[in-house]
């Protein structure tokens, strides 16, 4: 289950009660919560969903956290950071912290207009995602060059705190958060790996986090998660490396200019997702969704 912000006794009589079922506990964190990142760990949750829990955590004793964020609190490389990721480290708890989601906030132009938008989105969640005050999960409403240049340095800080939790040992899992804010299903979860590497994971870390960090975090680490003889037959067949490039996992591929040829061409693309053994046309799927968006838009159903 995913707790979200409770008073204290009900936060912690809820996560008490699902460690006691057996339940695994995702922890939805906020800016500000009864209970910290270090006060979660201390009570055995499973793992610290979103990065903006952690300036709560970071602010010294003698601060308020009422207001924390990641331009008051402890910075890098202070006591009290690395204070921080070691408890957490020794916690074992498991950080998920959906960069992308929050994407839209230092770069709206790019991210409201994704190559993939257009066909793969239905009309309603298109609505969705545009600016509106009273939706939850909605876009920013007014942004500017100064505070899409704020939130930059934000996320800098975010994924520097999250890179140092990995290189003192630390488990990262990737999840995206996806269905808000101009992040969209599967599309959503390849830009969280562009996003591990721009925080400072090679790509071979961030192919562990995605597979067998996460197999382990939902407690199917015997069934998937590696290529291993006896687990499940969970793939993706490629044509191309993504180490070095995770565009190649787009639906959409991406665009790569030809020299011998003098064009622009799109490559990349997963050919075949296989899913416990049983084999999946990846194109075909694709095709199915772009007619289900072509035909709600030609009933009418516009954003």
């Amino acid at each position: 289950g995913k707790v979200v912000p409770l008073s204290r006794e009900v936060h912690e009589a809820a996560i008490a009660e699902a460690k006691k079922l057996g339940l695994g506990v995702a922890v939805h964190q906020g800016e500000t919560q009864p209970l910290n990142a270090l006060d979660h760990a201390r009570l055995g949750v499973d793992s610290l969903e979103h990065d903006v829990g952690f300036p709560q955590t970071l602010m010294q004793a003698d601060q308020s956290s009422e207001k924390a964020s990641w331009f008051n609190c402890a910075p890098p490389g202070s006591p009290r950071w690395r204070e921080v990721i070691t408890r957490l480290v020794n916690s074992h708890v498991v950080s998920v912290p959906t960069f992308a989601i929050l994407e839209a906030h230092r770069d709206f132009m790019r991210v409201s207009r994704g190559e993939w938008l257009d066909e793969y989105v239905m009309p309603e969640l298109l609505l969705a995602f545009q600016p509106n005050a009273k939706a939850h999960g909605s876009s920013n409403l007014n942004a500017t060059t100064t505070s899409e240049v704020l939130y930059k340095n934000r996320i800098r800080l975010a994924m520097q705190f999250v890179n140092d939790f990995k290189s003192a040992g630390g488990r990262v899992a990737v999840g995206s958060d996806a269905g808000f804010i101009y992040q969209l299903y599967g599309f959503g979860f390849v830009r969280e790996l562009e996003m591990l590497q721009e925080a400072g994971f090679t790509p071979l870390e961030v192919v562990t986090a995605a597979t067998r960090n996460g197999a382990k975090l939902v407690k199917l680490g015997d069934e998937t998660g590696t290529v291993e003889a006896g687990k499940k037959a969970d793939l993706v067949l490629i044509a191309e490396n993504p180490l070095d490039n995770f565009k190649v996992l787009y639906g959409t591929g991406y665009e790569h200019y030809d020299a011998q040829l003098g064009e622009v061409q799109h490559r990349g693309r997963v050919r075949y997702t296989i899913r416990d053994g049983i084999v999946w046309d990846a194109g075909a799927l694709l095709a199915d969704v772009r007619s289900q968006v072509a035909e709600a838009k030609r009933r009418g159903q516009r954003p």
